[in-house]
């Protein structure tokens, strides 16, 4: 096929997109697809997974990053493991990206993937944990962040 054919069919078919579904709903889409392809989808998708987790835990980002972990609490902790368990999970992240974001090792990395996975949601003291990370997950999905699995 000539770019010439696949250009009236791209047209063509954006053109009954656009009357099926209007001239927002289409640009919207449109805006979407162009944020998959670009470069720095990623580093976005990163940046509101941190944000989303934050806001839930009521943890600031900067207290979350931080280096010295005898400096950041039980939340801070968990918000990390939470953090690093959706980049691995939904966003297809690999073990040594995360550890470069954080600076942490990757078994450090792949010790917080594995306590999230293994929360048994049948003990009290897991089941909190495991609903609020639930919760998150949920809303990244409701928001279109993350994709369900």
């Amino acid at each position: 096929m000539t770019s010439a054919i696949l250009g009236n069919d791209l047209i063509d078919t954006l053109y009954r997109v656009k009357n099926k579904i209007g001239t927002s709903l289409l640009h919207e889409k449109l805006k979407e697809i162009e944020s998959l392809y670009s470069d720095d989808y990623p580093q976005m998708i990163r940046e509101a997974v941190i944000k989303e987790v934050c806001d839930m835990l009521e943890v600031r980002r900067q207290d979350v990053l931080k280096r010295e972990p005898q400096k950041r609490h039980e939340r801070h902790s968990m918000a990390l493991d939470f953090i690093c368990a959706i980049l691995s999970e939904y966003c297809k992240f690999d073990l040594k990206e995360i550890g470069i974001i954080f600076d942490y090792s990757v078994s450090n990395i792949s010790r917080r993937i594995t306590y999230i996975k293994k929360l048994d949601r049948m003990n009290k003291i897991d089941i909190q944990t495991a609903v609020l990370y639930d919760e998150i997950v949920n809303n990244l999905i409701t928001k279109k962040l993350i994709k369900k699995i």
